[in-house]
């Protein structure tokens, strides 16, 4: 949550929704509720399982190879100043393969909020049995929130300032987060993580104004079974759920298919009503392709064109 309070007492709330509210507002309410404005939800990712260390540290090492992911993501494409996020993550396996390093960079962009988070991942693997491990993990790091006043977004058609008392500034926010992932490669896996334990806030005294800036901890559950149906086929059930104080909570559950392990689709459902599929395929051994697209089932939001696409490319380093 982002606020700022002017010294004579009037507070505006400059969460982006809130800033473009006499183009959005009305459309935005049909997906969150108004406990949106005084909690600020994570970025759910479509292709959250290739991406998994930018919500679980403990994922960092998994397997035995090294790869990268890049994915980009637009939320709402018939809406102005929608949300895109663009991520990247790193994961390598050390020598003993009990370790795992990796770390994670995400560009948040919503109107005229900017946010980068910068995290380092490590993880630790114990042995349960031969098939199953537990892997647990540690993420630091921080985010850095930027505030662009002088953007025109800002101003409305008559060329007056929405919002007379936002303000051009940046902080960073240094924070830390932990998980627990455990993995039956053939079975089964089970996550549980909050990437950002601390709960942050800042004060900054500018041109007369009181800022502030909260990060509320977000507390991540995803599970799935693998169903070999056949020798080339897998089915994998599975769901994300994201629950945060004072907003709504998030929930995606999805369907997998796999064939051979060179091709992968699914249909996925999240709770803020909206329904999507996606693919992965794998071009070669280095290389991997994903797409996923969403939109939400009420026909008359999926007219505005308020779709969400989300791409990611892997490239693996060794096998």
């Amino acid at each position: 949550m982002e606020k700022w309070i002017s010294k004579d007492g009037y507070t505006s709330t400059t969460n982006a929704y809130t800033i473009v509210r006499y183009k959005i507002w009305t459309l935005i309410l049909l997906f969150f509720s108004i406990n949106f404005l005084y909690s600020q939800q994570e970025v759910n990712y479509a292709l959250y399982k290739r991406h998994f260390n930018i919500i679980n540290p403990g994922v960092a090492g998994v397997g035995e190879s090294t790869y990268m992911n890049l994915s980009i993501r637009t939320q709402w494409t018939g809406i102005k100043n929608a949300p895109e996020t663009q991520a990247f993550s790193y994961s390598v396996p050390y020598r003993n393969k009990k370790v795992g390093l990796g770390f994670t960079v995400i560009n948040d962009k919503i109107s005229i909020e900017r946010q980068t988070q910068l995290f380092a991942d490590f993880s630790y693997q114990l042995d349960f049995n031969r098939d199953t491990s537990l892997y647990l993990g540690l993420k630091g790091g921080g985010n850095l929130f930027r505030l662009l006043g002088d953007d025109t977004s800002i101003y409305d058609d008559n060329g007056l300032i929405i919002d007379p008392e936002i303000r051009t500034f940046s902080l960073f926010l240094s924070n830390v987060g932990v998980g627990i992932y455990l993995e039956n490669p053939d079975k089964f896996f089970l996550s549980l993580s909050v990437p950002r334990i601390l709960n942050t806030k800042r004060f900054k005294e500018q041109d007369g104004q009181i800022t502030t800036a909260t990060d509320r901890p977000h507390y991540f559950t995803s599970a799935g079974i693998h169903l070999h149906t056949s020798q080339d086929w897998t089915i994998t059930p599975s769901f994300l759920w994201a629950v945060v104080k004072d907003a709504p909570s998030s929930f995606v559950c999805d369907l997998g298919f796999s064939f051979q392990n060179v091709f992968d689709f699914g249909v996925q459902y999240t709770n803020s009503q909206s329904l999507g599929g996606n693919a992965f395929l794998k071009l070669s051994k280095s290389l991997q392709f994903g797409y996923a697209y969403d939109s939400p089932i009420n026909t008359q939001l999926r007219a505005s064109a308020l779709a969400t696409h989300e791409i990611l490319l892997r490239v693996t380093l060794n096998n």
